[in-house]
């Protein structure tokens, strides 16, 4: 257990609340964290208010007084799974290629930790960003000061990714390659979409400064506005690149972009499509909605 407090701002007042919060895990051995007590506004609380609170709990309880030199352990957190994540970071080189793109920017906080905390967090329990910090009271983070992040560092950090994002996916991804041994052979790409509860497209209000959240095909059936996302991907699952699309924009209008792309940034000399030749014993439309043939109707079309 250990105490938090909690800051809220109304008008020109910021209130300070004080809660004593527990780490547990839960079924599917993820890490989540709960408010035991709350305590109330902090300022409330002086030397005399805290020493009469632990005197009574050791009243009731009868614990009496500790012993001189007892060691009582403040919190506790946890360690393996991160430490592994930060030495692969480091044997990776990436805080060496981040610093790279770093030279002669000032962003008055720590970018590359913001980054380190928020790959830690997709890999071991994946997260919205408004909830990382309070991941980050229950694990070792070595080194990292948590009070020098905060949510707004943590979407900064990821607007310099996307500032320089085709240089790093390469220069990123190739380490893992190497790492891992595994020879960029084949790469697998696919489609999804995100929608976004509003209530009109961006081109129907191109003031708002964006344009991709448009109506387009609704794979999730939500009858909102979204956005196309594109991820290449090698055989073993490792993420090379990604990319964002208009919602308008239809799945076989990106594939010769990304085509394209790979090509020019990954060591990758030729490409490969499936393709399908009709074939004379195929239904229009099979029972489950897509065309009916057999395999020999398969081909290839290089790139």
């Amino acid at each position: 257990m250990y105490f938090r407090t909690a800051i809220r701002k109304k008008g020109d007042k910021v209130y300070q609340s004080l809660h004593l919060v527990e780490s547990y895990r839960t079924r599917e051995g993820k890490v989540r964290q709960r408010i035991i007590i709350n305590f109330g506004p902090a300022h409330k609380y002086g030397k005399k208010e805290v020493e009469g609170i632990i005197k009574a709990l050791g009243k009731f309880f009868g614990l009496g007084e500790p012993e001189r030199g007892t060691i009582c352990p403040e919190t506790s957190q946890d360690f393996g799974g991160i430490y592994v994540i930060f030495r692969i970071w480091e044997e990776l080189g990436w805080t060496k290629t981040l610093r790279g793109y770093l030279k002669g920017r000032r962003y008055g906080f720590d970018v590359i930790s913001s980054l380190r905390v928020m790959v830690a967090n997709r890999l071991l329990d994946p997260m919205a960003k408004l909830h990382i910090l309070d991941w980050m009271e229950g694990v070792w983070l070595g080194g990292i000061k948590r009070d020098g992040l905060d949510y707004n560092h943590l979407l900064r950090a990821m607007d310099f990714l996307i500032e320089h994002k085709g240089e790093l996916e390469p220069r990123l991804t190739s380490g893992l390659l190497s790492l891992f041994d595994n020879p960029l052979d084949l790469v697998f790409y696919d489609l999804t979409s995100c929608y976004f509860e509003i209530d009109e497209e961006d081109r129907k209000a191109p003031q708002k400064g964006s344009t991709l959240r448009n109506y387009g095909y609704d794979r999730d059936r939500s009858g909102c506005p979204q956005v196309v996302l594109g991820l290449v991907m090698t055989k073993d699952g490792i993420p090379l690149s990604h990319h964002v699309f208009p919602g308008e924009t239809t799945d076989k209008a990106t594939l010769k972009e990304v085509i394209a792309d790979i090509k020019a940034r990954f060591p990758i000399k030729r490409v490969r499509r499936p393709t399908r030749r009709p074939s004379r014993r195929s239904s229009p439309i099979s029972r489950r909605g897509f065309p009916s043939s057999d395999v020999s109707s398969l081909g290839t079309e290089v790139f």
